[in-house]
């Protein structure tokens, strides 16, 4: 019994680091950061860091109070280290962060789907450990040079953008970290990201329009100059 729970809390502790290496990546892919040895090596630093503050907040203050601390103790540093040395605003930074901290969703739920082929608690951690690194590689090399090239835009454009991942790291940390409302039944918080994404998405379609239409108008002014110019050339010859 002794040896089953060491290495269920080993694996447990594992997998925490994992994720935490798994978000500081990701948030600094996210903002763009640029592929050198310089940029690495301060990545690693804050990383090493905020692993052994993370490991002796959840030894000695145990995991659910380690858990409503996190955000403080690991969220607001890197968003000021991201601004700070990749030179991206707050918004910007908090966005990537936010952004990392969903993705967190996609390993969660590969564990959960390995559940249910071995309903055991080890299991869950194991496979999560297992897909976190590999699924960070195509998170890093496929999405964030997309996502790096839209938060930097101007915040204003980002707003829209910003929405969701923001909105849903609140949301989980009050249901499920400060409260166990997620867990309650209660049906207007189990409904609420449902209502949630239709606002956001009426909200995108609103701007996509909007931007549509003003790019067709522009398109058709300069194809409009374009035929004044050849007319005017023409006339010259």
């Amino acid at each position: 019994m002794y040896d089953e729970l060491f290495w269920l809390e080993l694996l447990e502790d594992t997998h925490f680091i994992l994720t935490l290496i798994y978000g500081v990546i990701l948030s600094a892919a996210f903002v763009g950061m640029e592929r050198t040895k310089a940029n690495y090596m301060k990545l690693g630093y804050f990383t090493v860091i905020s692993a052994i503050l993370q490991f002796l907040t959840f030894e000695y203050l145990g995991h659910e109070r380690a858990l409503q601390l996190y955000p403080l103790l690991i969220h607001v540093p890197l968003i000021i280290f991201l601004s700070y040395m990749y030179k991206v605003s707050y918004y910007s930074s908090t966005l990537s962060v936010s952004m990392a901290y969903l993705c967190c969703q996609l390993t969660k739920w590969i564990g959960m789907v390995g559940v249910l082929f071995i309903p055991e608690q080890w299991f869950y951690y194991a496979v999560r450990i297992a897909f976190t690194l590999p699924l960070l590689a195509l998170l890093v090399y496929y999405v964030s040079p997309s996502f790096a090239m839209l938060v930097r835009l101007p915040w204003r454009e980002l707003v829209t953008l910003g929405l969701m991942p923001c909105v849903y790291y609140i949301y989980d940390y009050i249901t499920t970290v400060y409260t166990k409302l997620l867990y309650s039944g209660n049906p207007v918080i189990a409904e609420f990201l449902g209502f949630f994404l239709c606002i956001v998405y009426i909200i995108f379609l609103y701007i996509f329009a909007h931007e549509y239409l003003a790019n067709k108008e522009l398109e058709v002014q300069n194809k409009m100059i374009e035929m004044k110019v050849n007319s005017t050339l023409h006339e010259l010859t």
